[in-house]
């Protein structure tokens, strides 16, 4: 009798045993943006003004490039092991990088290397434009020049 209650019991509990499984393999199968990149891959973003910029064209070695998406990132999967240049080009006029490219390292047995680009949009002063500058007043002491012990 013990048996037959144990039994019906797991027969009962088997859909549940079942949607566990299907729940694993489905987040299994969904990409983690917190994981670590796979190795031998070499990712990064690309900044303006401290905001993701997309559309910018990214190039490995001058050879293979990518294009930023999803608030600046790019990604190159399958790089050799060695050390390698990332440059960044294509971006908005006026904006100027700390660097253009850089270097990135794999190292051999697989390894992963990321690399950010930051740049800044330049305000530019056209032809003929008057910048004005606050001075503060001097009072009359500090107009005849500092005071001598």
């Amino acid at each position: 009798m013990q048996d037959a209650l144990s039994h019906g019991a797991m027969r009962g509990n088997s859909w549940k045993v079942a949607a566990l499984l299907m729940l694993f393999a489905v987040a299994a199968s969904i990409e983690d943006p917190f994981l670590p990149p796979p190795a031998d891959a070499i990712t990064g973003q690309v900044s303006i003004d401290g905001e993701g910029a997309d559309g910018v064209t990214v190039t490995l070695d001058g050879v293979a490039a990518v294009t930023t998406t999803g608030g600046g990132s790019f990604r190159f999967d399958n790089v050799e092991a060695g050390t390698h240049t990332i440059a960044v080009s294509g971006h908005p006029a006026g904006v100027r990088f700390e660097r253009t490219f850089q270097a990135a390292a794999i190292i051999s047995g697989g390894g992963a290397a990321a690399v950010n680009f930051f740049g800044s949009a330049e305000t530019a002063l056209g032809e003929g434009a008057a910048i004005r500058v606050a001075v503060p007043a001097l009072g009359p002491q500090e107009a005849r020049g500092p005071k001598r012990w």
